[in-house]
């Protein structure tokens, strides 16, 4: 096993014998519900707008595209972010950063192997939560209106199923990366929250159709943007900046 992979092994152990996923599951229950109920509503007000099958159809589709969308953003997201405070926050407040710094693992090795940690099981449950939410959706809603299983356009599949969690993968880098060399969590989870918001706004608010290409096109940019600033953010990434930060817990 590669030294990245010994990291990742014991982080993600760590995070499954944790309250993380649990927690993380009693807050999308609270998000699933309200989103297939929305859904819901929308299918039916389609079906009272007296309009034909086919134009029914387009737009279930382009509903449920969005429902995928925002759920598997949402719910990735939320997984990595409760994660995160266990791989990183605690072992820097209990003192234990400074021992695994100590190993001959390199700072890129350790970064990496947390971030692949927090961010494997989140994508896992994610996907799968995605998954059943447009199955219910179909069983609850949509079957009784087209009399046919919808299943999201190829362009949502390839944005819910490739896009999204690679650009939930960098945010993860990024946040690993600030949670190591900044001293304040609170700065930190600010910073976070707003890189999520303007990712999900900008995806959401733009008014391109979530069953078009150009959707996937947008989050594309999104992933380069993201990949920039990545890099960039891992220049400062240092053995120095990150003792120093643990000094100043």
């Amino acid at each position: 096993m590669s030294k990245l992979g010994i990291v990742a092994k014991k982080d993600l152990k760590y995070i499954l014998q944790s309250k993380a996923l649990y927690l993380g599951l009693g807050i999308l229950c609270i998000i699933f519900i309200p989103l297939i109920i929305g859904f819901g509503n929308a299918v039916n007000d389609l079906e009272q707008q007296g309009q034909t099958d086919d134009e029914v159809n387009t737009l279930v589709q382009r509903d449920l595209a969005m429902l995928s969308f925002v759920l598997s953003f949402l719910s990735i997201m939320t997984f990595c972010m409760i994660a995160s405070g266990y791989s990183v926050i605690t072992e820097k407040l209990k003192r234990t950063l400074e021992s695994l710094l100590a190993t001959p693992l390199t700072i890129r090795e350790i970064w990496l192997g947390k971030s692949l940690a927090i961010f494997l099981p989140s994508v896992i449950m994610g996907i799968l939560l995605t998954i059943v939410a447009v199955v219910i959706a179909n069983m609850i809603y949509v079957i009784s209106t087209t009399e046919s299983f919808v299943v999201p356009p190829a362009s949502s599949l390839v944005v819910c199923a490739i896009s999204v969690p690679v650009i939930v993968f960098l945010l993860v880098c990024v946040i690993t990366i600030l949670q190591f060399i900044l001293t304040n969590t609170r700065v930190v989870n600010a910073i976070f929250l707003g890189i999520i918001f303007g990712v999900g706004f900008g995806l959401t608010g733009t008014g391109v159709d979530p069953t078009s290409w150009n959707f996937s096109l947008l989050s594309l940019t999104f992933i380069v943007g993201l990949a920039i600033l990545t890099i960039v953010l891992a220049r400062f990434l240092t053995r120095e900046r990150i003792i120093l930060a643990i000094k100043g817990q």
